[in-house]
């Protein structure tokens, strides 16, 4: 009887002897399998980070061409705007002139009638 209960206590020992082994395989495949995942989701990581930048620049970079554009073309309505001032400024000058010109005509003319009525009644 003693050796059949010592056969099922070897045999037993044995069972959890196997177990305990695929327990502490499982265990460390399941491990390896976290740190691989861990390590891949570090490297995603670092990846979304450097696409995140690359994208930030590129639209920095896209915006680049407009800004300059932008630039360019606010530069060239102040130049705009200045000659208009300019140009303004001169036909205010020449309707001054103008306007002076048509006074002394109207004196001219004034003259000359008053001129003609003096030689007709002489």
């Amino acid at each position: 009887k003693m050796e059949g209960i010592e056969q099922v206590v070897t045999e037993k020992t044995a069972e959890i002897d196997k177990l305990k082994q695929e327990h502490n395989l499982q265990l460390r495949i399941s491990q390896d399998a976290s740190e691989r995942n861990m390590q891949r989701c570090s490297t995603l990581e670092a990846e979304l980070k450097s696409l995140r930048e690359q994208s930030a620049t590129a639209k920095t970079d896209d915006s680049a061409p407009l800004q300059a554009e932008l630039a360019k073309l606010r530069l060239e309505e102040e130049t705009l705007r200045m000659q208009y001032q300019e140009k303004s400024d001169e036909l205010d000058q020449l309707k001054t002139s103008l306007e002076a010109k048509d006074d002394e005509i109207d004196e001219l003319t004034k003259k000359m009638a008053q001129g003609d009525s003096s030689h007709r009644f002489a």
